[in-house]
C-alpha cells in the first residue's frame, strides 16, 4: 500500500489549538481570528487528507489489478498462439498469421528491421 499523506502543518496547528483553548476555550478575536475557526480549518484539512489517502489507496489496487490483467492477457493470448501451433502445424500459414504481430513487436525492441539493416551509406567521392 502506498504510504499515507501525513500533514506537519496539522500537527503544529493542533499545538497551537491546545495552547489557545489553554488560554480561552472560546477564543475570537474578531476577523475570523477565532478558537472555533482553527479547529474547523483542522477538521475540514483532515478530512481532505483522509479522502487523499482512500484515493491513494485505491490507485494502488487498481495498478496491482491492472497489472495483474495484464500478464493475464498476456499468458492468454501465448496460449492461444501456441494451440494454434498444435492445431494447424508450425509451418501452418495459420500459426505465422497468429504469431505475426507478437515478432513484430519483439523485433522492433531488439533489433533493427530488415528495412534499416540493407541500407547502404553513400561513399563520398
Amino acid at each position: 500500500m502506498s504510504q499515507q499523506k501525513k500533514s506537519p502543518t496539522i500537527a503544529r496547528a493542533q499545538l497551537d489549538l491546545a495552547n489557545l483553548q489553554a488560554i480561552d476555550a472560546s477564543l475570537d478575536l474578531g476577523d475570523g481570528l477565532s478558537v472555533d475557526a482553527l479547529e474547523e480549518l483542522i477538521e475540514d484539512t483532515q478530512d481532505a487528507i483522509a479522502q487523499f489517502n482512500v484515493a491513494a489507496a485505491t490507485i494502488v489496487t487498481n495498478r496491482k489489478l491492472i497489472r495483474e490483467k495484464e500478464m493475464e492477457i498476456a499468458d492468454l493470448s501465448q496460449r492461444l498462439r501456441l494451440a494454434v501451433g498444435a492445431r494447424y502445424g508450425k509451418k501452418s500459414s495459420e500459426y505465422q498469421l497468429a504469431n505475426r504481430a507478437s515478432k513484430r513487436g519483439r523485433n522492433s525492441k531488439d533489433k533493427p528491421s530488415e528495412e534499416t539493416s540493407h541500407v547502404v551509406a553513400p561513399t563520398l567521392s
